[in-house]
């Protein structure tokens, strides 16, 4: 058996004249939460349609659990949908429903028996603060309560994929700390997570492997630390004086560092794999007095920006 629960390869999606997918190829590994960043209409959404068999590609090819996926097959189709759980930024609930019917029609529909169907409800209404209102239909609920229903559907059957949408969309910061909490336990038990959000710092916080989509290709990739390390950043050092000052910049500019800006006092150094004790070293040696630094370490929102303020 493969470690790759989701392969796609040069994928391929059209509506009229518009190109949603130019040929995009990626890959999911087992037990991996994976994040696919990217600006409005930049094809995230499609891919996930075409992951779930809502939508049909042009060309290209998907794999899911070592299975190339063919569309026109509804039985294989419906198999592989019992092993996933699904969150679109559409919800989808149905809300003259009470959230105890609701969550036990989803778990009875993915098959758990009867007993194991009202553990596994009574566990997600607990997580969720929902307890006080599993008798209440779910068109009363607020915005952050149905997100939070539609979470809970999402892993009622403790799914082998999860595939979300913008999860923490309309959750407040409690409710947001407990979904990235879930999102962890569920990996620690063997759950893999494909998720689309632009909520960079939940991202950032719990995503193994990014990706940056733009205009329905992929721009960037990698495993986080790694697509960091790949952009530029920056460490400001103030001096003693201005005399230091004109020294430093001669001194670093003739190694070969890039001083991309200077104040009354300081300057900034950027680039890739910028080191601070390089930095002091030359300075240091050539009795430069250096008052104060301070370096500014990439996000992933740095990253995000650099990628699509380009496009």
């Amino acid at each position: 058996m493969s470690d790759k629960i989701i392969v796609i390869k040069n994928l391929k999606k059209s509506y009229k004249e518009v190109n949603a997918l130019r040929g995009i190829s990626l890959e999911v590994r087992r037990g991996q939460i994976f994040g696919l960043l990217g600006p409005n209409g930049a094809g995230k959404t499609t891919t996930i349609g075409i992951l779930l068999g809502l939508l049909r590609p042009d060309s290209g090819s998907v794999m899911l659990f070592d299975q190339e996926v063919f569309y026109s097959n509804t039985k294989q189709l419906q198999k592989l949908k019992e092993k996933i759980g699904v969150l679109l930024e559409t919800l989808g609930l149905y809300e003259p429903m009470t959230v105890y019917e609701y969550l036990m029609f989803y778990a009875r529909l993915y098959g758990l028996l009867e007993s194991t169907a009202k553990e596994r409800v009574c566990e997600m209404v607990e997580i969720f603060g929902l307890s006080e209102k599993k008798g209440t239909p779910i068109g009363k609920l607020s915005k952050g309560m149905k997100q939070r229903v539609a979470i809970a559907r999402a892993l009622i059957h403790n799914p082998k994929l999860l595939i979300l949408d913008e999860p923490s969309t309309s959750l407040d910061p409690v409710w947001q700390r407990c979904l990235r909490e879930q999102l962890i336990k569920a990996k620690a038990n063997g759950t893999t997570i494909f998720m689309c959000s632009h909520n960079l710092t939940e991202v950032e916080r719990i995503c193994d492997y990014v990706a940056i989509m733009g205009h329905g290709v992929i721009k960037a990739r990698g495993e986080l630390k790694e697509l960091l390390n790949a952009f530029e950043k920056q460490i400001t050092i103030e001096f003693e004086t201005v005399s230091d000052l004109k020294k430093a910049e001669i001194l670093l500019e003739s190694s070969n560092f890039r001083v991309v800006s200077k104040q009354r006092n300081s300057l900034v150094v950027a680039g890739r794999n910028l080191k601070l004790h390089q930095l002091l070293e030359i300075l240091y040696t050539n009795g430069v007095k250096v008052h104060d630094t301070k370096e500014h370490f990439v996000t992933l929102e740095d990253a995000y920006w650099s990628v699509v303020s380009n496009e």
